[in-house]
């Protein structure tokens, strides 16, 4: 390739008849709306159906204005063309709202003006302020979620509260250098009646256990959902250390979604069983009507569960005729318990054939038959 020799460029008004064509076709009107910001105002039609947009940046420094500038500028241009955008996902982003003032400005007036209402980061190393001045400004937000990042609270942050009524599903998994009281108190603002219906919690090490508590203690009174994911290299005791659950208060609570990834055997000897069991034990919400539970672990079978990168083994679904590990007499005193009394279903997720649990439970727990599912 010869240096300096610029790639070909389309005439607008040749892009311009192209996309003429397309119009009604949802799928090609949807990949030109994200070729380049030329293309965007081709076409009115593209916006429409353009809800989706992730953006990614592989590694922009909130001490390098420029780059970083350009990229909240350049997404100030996008989300305005795309009015119809629901979902915005940032991945990778390493900003600040002290370096970024005034692009985020603009962006901020952008995104007030959008249908945004879910508002994704991901592996995302951003202050408190940043992240703020994005949430207040989507007035129709519904859900937020963070997964892998460090939202990290410094003195210079500009923190912004809003009236986040809107706000339906939470989702938090691995955030680093985070105050969990702070966090929390940022989310609820000055609403004394804020109320979330949908709270997702992820635990991958022992740092995440705290803000799963605290969370759970902020929001037990209006929660209607939850799901608890634990990633676990060690047993969940030891994991958890001296972190309460109190699943006992979450009274509202109508589905609860349980899943966990152990690093052991799932043999009646695990020592992470017990502790599943206590916290199943303190479901006690009178309006719960399902509960799934699902449970990866090793399958010990032979050395090609190897992960070959890592040189460990790789977890996998636990086969049904293994569950007669768990504690099935302790299990039909809870899920028959008139406490909850609304229960209507118990979904058991794993693999294989569960014609021999079924056959199981039919001898040893009849009781258990209508309400245990196995999927």
């Amino acid at each position: 390739m010869i240096s300096g020799v610029t790639s070909p460029r389309v005439p607008p008004e040749l892009s311009d008849q192209i996309i003429a064509h397309l119009n009604g076709d949802t799928s090609a009107l949807s990949a030109c709306g994200l070729v380049c910001r030329n293309w965007l105002p081709a076409s009115p039609e593209i916006g429409r159906f353009v809800t989706s947009l992730s953006c990614r940046s592989k590694r922009l420094s909130w001490t390098r204005r420029g780059i970083t500038s350009k990229v909240v500028r350049d997404l100030s241009c996008i989300v305005e063309k795309l009015t119809y955008i629901t979902k915005l996902g940032l991945c990778g982003f390493i900003a600040s709202e002290a370096t970024l003032r005034e692009p985020l400005a603009r962006f901020s007036v952008v995104l007030s003006n959008s249908s945004v209402k879910a508002l994704h980061f991901t592996t995302c190393n951003a202050s408190f302020g940043f992240l703020s001045i994005l949430v207040a400004s989507c007035p129709l937000l519904e859900t937020l979620v963070i997964e892998m990042a460090s939202i990290r609270l410094s003195k210079r942050d500009n923190m912004m509260v809003s009236n986040r009524r809107h706000l339906q599903s939470l989702s938090l998994t691995q955030m680093t250098n985070t105050n969990p009281a702070g966090f929390l108190d940022w989310i609820t603002g000055d609403l004394a009646d804020f109320r979330l219906p949908n709270l997702s919690i992820g635990v991958w090490d022992a740092n995440d256990a705290p803000l799963a508590a605290a969370a759970l203690q902020r929001f037990n009174h209006s929660m209607s959902e939850f799901h608890l994911t634990v990633n676990a290299d060690a047993s969940l005791p030891q994991l958890f250390g001296n972190v309460d659950l109190e699943l006992e208060k979450c009274q509202q609570l109508q589905h609860c979604r349980l899943t966990f990834h152990l690093r052991e055997m799932f043999v009646a000897e695990n020592q992470s069983l017990p502790w599943i069991h206590d916290l199943i034990a303190r479901l006690s919400s009178p309006v719960l009507e399902t509960i799934e539970i699902s449970v990866f672990a090793d399958p010990m079978t032979d050395l090609r569960a190897l992960d070959s990168e890592c040189g460990t083994r790789s977890l996998d679904k636990v086969s049904f005729d293994a569950m007669d590990a768990l504690d099935w007499r302790r299990l039909e005193c809870i899920f028959t318990s008139s406490i909850l009394g609304s229960l209507r279903k118990v979904v058991l997720v794993g693999q294989g054939d569960p014609s021999g649990m079924r056959t199981f439970l039919a001898e040893s727990h009849p009781a258990l038959q209508c309400i245990i599912h196995f999927r």
